[in-house]
């Protein structure tokens, strides 16, 4: 299970100091955190393999769904990924 904070979600890249001032702040979704999120999507999604498709997995996990689609323009699609979890039935 992925850690969250006061029902936010840890990015992949963020420390936990970094995590917990964004949790408690009053706005979690920043322009800046959104733009960083968009610049990691795009580094993982020039990894190999699984590595990248986790990567982008944990990163879309973390990013509120009105923003998924900014955030994850133009990389791999993931959709046979999430269907492999589903078939081992794993929890994340």
């Amino acid at each position: 299970m992925a850690y969250s904070e006061n029902g936010i979600r840890m990015a992949p890249f963020e420390t936990f100091s970094e995590h917990s001032k964004r949790a408690w702040s009053d706005e979690p979704y920043n322009e800046d955190f959104i733009k960083k999120c968009r610049e990691k999507a795009v580094e993982y999604d020039n990894e190999d393999g699984f590595t990248q498709e986790s990567a982008l997995y944990q990163l879309e996990l973390c990013v509120p769904m009105h923003y998924r689609a900014k955030v994850l323009e133009g990389t791999r699609d993931l959709s046979r990924f999430k269907q492999h979890l589903k078939d081992i039935n794993f929890k994340y």
